[in-house]
């Protein structure tokens, strides 16, 4: 009934995914993997997703998190980070927190916010701490960027999609869309804020 269809879409998601990242050799064996959780829906089911796949595909993944609280949102910045480190705790898997003392100004603040990520990552990767950064964008993200370059840019190259794997950086859930990383995480319980 109704447990084997929330087992099978979950069996089903987790599927793909190990397939998208063994096809693509998006995730490679003994990589330590910086995965980027907002604490959002998207990010909590990329640290089960990427669990998930390294134990199907034995990879022997070394996993740690990192999370940006933008002090932007109060209580809700605060729970979002808290979920996070719950989540890392209980998968025993190392977090590293940037809090900003401030709230990032100005009208691009999803610009700058993102570059606050990317840095606070590379600084990570350039500590030795790890050897690729791991973002959750899904096929959703896929298609606002592709998007958002038209609208701002307006030329062929503005049709240049997001690589599952661009150097260091990974995108292990471009297979999916955000529905269904939502379904996932609302059928194994993920917290999310």
């Amino acid at each position: 009934g109704d447990l084997s269809n929330r087992s099978r879409l979950v069996a089903s998601l987790r599927r793909r995914a190990a397939d998208f990242v063994a096809v693509g050799e998006l995730l490679r064996p003994g990589e330590r993997a910086l995965l980027m959780l907002s604490g959002g829906a998207d990010s909590m089911a990329l640290l089960d997703l990427v669990g998930s796949v390294d134990r199907r595909l034995g990879l022997g993944l070394e996993l740690s998190a990192l999370h940006v609280d933008y002090a932007t949102r109060g209580a809700a910045s605060t729970r979002d980070r808290q979920i996070v480190e719950e989540a890392c705790r209980v998968l025993v898997v190392p977090l590293h927190v940037v809090a900003l003392a401030h709230k990032p100004t100005g009208s691009a603040f999803q610009e700058r916010a993102r570059q606050i990520r990317y840095e606070a990552a590379r600084a990570v990767v350039a500590r030795g701490e790890a050897d690729v950064v791991v973002s959750a964008h899904n096929r959703d993200d896929q298609a606002e960027t592709v998007l958002y370059r038209l609208a701002k840019y307006a030329a062929p190259s503005s049709l240049r999609a997001m690589r599952p794997r661009e150097g260091g950086l990974a995108r292990p859930l471009l297979c999916l869309v955000g529905a269904e990383l939502r379904a996932y995480g609302g059928e194994l319980g993920i917290a999310y804020g």
